[in-house]
């Protein structure tokens, strides 16, 4: 789970304090080098996926142009919604560093 928060200087100003919402899943596999004892794999690959919900996303107000003058009041110029988006995610062992 991940709460992505607003910085720190906004919250005294009335500000939200959580702008964006993630949660997701990873499993991982190993492959062991005969002996099967713990930290013998020689690989290990991770799938992972997920999902985020940002609450405060911002948009051009239809008929705006960024960069272009606008005859909307600066207050109409954007529009408030929520967006989603998903996440996938991969990752394999290459080096194994053993600092004892």
């Amino acid at each position: 789970m991940s709460l992505n928060t607003s910085p720190v200087g906004e919250l005294g100003k009335g500000g939200k304090i959580f702008d964006s919402l993630g949660a997701g899943l990873m499993v991982g596999f190993n492959a062991w080098d005969g002996d099967g004892k713990p930290g013998s794999a020689i690989h290990t690959i991770n799938f992972g996926a997920g999902a985020l919900v940002a609450t405060d996303f911002r948009t051009l107000a239809p008929g705006v142009t960024d960069g272009q003058v606008s005859a909307l009041p600066e207050n109409q110029l954007t529009r408030k919604s929520s967006k989603t988006g998903f996440m996938f995610m991969m990752s394999y062992k290459i080096l194994e560093f053993n600092l004892q």
